[in-house]
């Protein structure tokens, strides 16, 4: 992998506090009832660090009001990131339950799967910038030591997905679950175009791709 320009730096740290709004609206509609809330992932407002985003965490009250108001805003983009956090934990849970034990977050951000997911038997392979992922690995080492995490720093426009997941020990002979959610719309079409190249060469029969609302 080649060394980090300055604008690639940039859009690193563009790129972490993205991951980090997208996880304080994860936390805050676990904050919600739970007969209200789409999704349970309490453990996203770890990697909350802003003051204003915190804020809104302090208080079930604040957060509801806080995604609300986004929702007005934004057109319903809260709930649309909550129903496809939704769906990738349905996805995982069919999977691990059918027996695939390999799962690829691709541009993992935030996710929490790797502290969520009951499963010891399934490794996760984190894929990311190099920015994000160092902000995110001493959390999840501390709070979920004994998962089988394996972070692979990747750049999607200029490395091979397929060269970064074999270098970090993924296994191509095993079904695997692979979750692209909420990274498509960022990318030239080329990068999309390589990366599912790379999935289709390395994955094995049974093989689940799932790219929830793109």
């Amino acid at each position: 992998m080649t060394a980090p320009t300055a604008t690639h730096r940039r859009l690193d740290r563009t790129a972490s506090l993205t991951a980090q709004v997208n996880a304080a609206q994860r936390a805050a509609e676990s904050l919600r009832p739970p007969s209200r809330r789409l999704i349970d992932d309490p453990q996203s407002r770890h990697f909350v660090e802003h003051p204003a985003l915190r804020a809104v965490l302090s208080h079930p009250l604040a957060a509801d009001a806080a995604l609300r108001v986004f929702d007005r805003m934004w057109g319903g983009l809260h709930a649309h990131i909550a129903l496809r956090v939704r769906y990738a934990d349905d996805a995982c849970a069919a999977a691990t339950t059918a027996g695939v034990d390999q799962l690829v977050l691709l541009g993992a951000g935030f996710d929490t799967s790797s502290l969520r997911l009951t499963d010891q038997g399934l490794t996760v392979f984190e894929i990311d910038a190099p920015a994000t992922q160092a902000q995110k690995r001493p959390l999840v080492e501390r709070l979920a030591p004994a998962r089988r995490t394996v972070w692979v720093p990747c750049d999607f426009e200029r490395d091979r997905l397929r060269d970064r997941l074999l270098e970090g020990g993924f296994d191509p002979a095993r079904p695997s679950l692979i979750i692209w959610l909420g990274v498509t719309m960022y990318l030239t079409r080329d990068a999309i175009d390589a990366t599912l190249s790379d999935l289709a060469q390395l994955c094995a029969p049974g093989s689940r791709l799932d790219i929830p609302g793109a």
